[in-house]
């Protein structure tokens, strides 16, 4: 097991999420966070002085040999796993891939071949790339078959260094109705996959000493402290909030999915938070006045959702093209008012 997919464990654990079933179970996600994973952050921690780890990682290999010999693969795996963690050698890898690919774990084993292959190439390893390449590619038929049976229409996986797609891999169809492949150019949502990623990190990080589950976020965040909770007493973000979709904030969900391909014709007000990282709600209104100008479309009416109550605060939303604004924490009867008052002011 890689130090990344043992994070993403450990996460799971730390954050009171239960077990999740085994990888291959997952669905078409499951498929490619896991072969991205193994791809992608293959970057074990040496916990302990080069010497004696290599010496164990050395013992534990030849004991999952003599497993694998006898054909015990569900014994072999584990221990090629630690060894790896104490010594990361590409032989290990491709012996645990192996181990992987007999033990039913195809996804994990194509994933593995393939980092092998990529690893090997690198360092001149020609033979052992071609056998490596030659195994992933064995395990592709599988991969759609185990595609078919999950029903998904098709899925991409991509290995990017330095950021330059340099090897891909698509399967089945962007679109059921024309039949067209997937490809390079085919946009998929990802769903949830970065934050399997951001808590095998930050659970790295957490292991490290570098990082507190229950320290405030905008320690690591600072656009975090500019924030207002709902209430006066509201506590401070956490990252074990942020990480565990504890924090109130708004999410990805079926709701906003149904939302995506609506015209913006199709919305009557848009709620705009002053204070939302990155860009701020008046920057946000700025961009969308210019482009219903640039664009020649109709004028969306703003309200400012912010903290602030003084008039100073009030000229800069309506400097910045808002329409009206609401003081949180968010009274039901004033949040009617305004809406009425916004509704009556730009309905024809």
């Amino acid at each position: 097991m890689t130090d990344a997919v043992r994070a993403y464990k450990s996460s799971r654990r730390a954050l009171g999420l239960g077990q999740k079933q085994h990888f291959e179970l997952g669905g078409p996600v499951t498929l490619a966070f896991l072969a991205a994973l193994e791809l992608f952050v293959v970057a074990p921690a040496h916990a302990q002085s080069a010497g004696s780890a290599s010496t164990q990682a050395r013992v534990l290999f030849r004991e999952a040999r003599k497993l694998m010999d006898k054909g015990q693969f569900d014994d072999a795996c584990p221990k090629l796993e630690e060894s790896l963690r104490l010594d990361d050698g590409m032989g290990t890898r491709f012996n645990l891939a192996h181990c992987l690919e007999k033990t039913g774990r195809t996804a994990s084993a194509w994933g593995l071949f393939l980092d092998v292959a990529s690893a090997a190439s690198t360092v001149g390893q020609k033979k052992r790339e071609k056998a490596a390449r030659q195994r992933a590619e064995a395990l592709e038929p599988k991969l759609e078959a185990l595609r078919a049976g999950w029903k998904a229409p098709g899925l991409a996986v991509g290995l990017v260094v330095d950021g330059e797609l340099v090897w891909f891999k698509g399967f089945g169809e962007r679109r059921v109705a024309p039949g067209a492949p997937v490809d390079q150019d085919t946009l998929f949502r990802i769903a949830s996959m970065s934050k399997a990623f951001v808590s095998a990190a930050v659970l790295r990080l957490r292991d490290e000493g570098k990082l507190a589950l229950d320290e405030p976020a905008e320690r690591y965040l600072p656009e975090l402290a500019r924030l207002g909770g709902p209430t006066a007493d509201s506590p401070r973000l956490t990252v074990r909030h942020l990480l565990s979709h504890a924090g109130g904030l708004p999410e990805d969900n079926a709701t906003a999915d149904l939302r995506m391909p609506m015209a913006e014709a199709e919305f009557d007000v848009v709620l705009m938070d002053c204070q939302m990282p990155v860009m701020d709600g008046l920057a946000c209104t700025r961009a969308l006045r210019e482009r219903e100008t640039r664009l020649q479309l109709r004028r969306l009416p703003v309200v400012a959702m912010t903290a602030a109550s003084d008039e100073d605060a009030r000229d800069e939303c309506r400097d910045a093209g808002m329409d009206d604004f609401l003081t949180k924490p968010v009274d039901q009867l004033q949040f009617a008012a305004v809406l009425a008052r916004v509704m009556r002011a730009t309905t024809p």
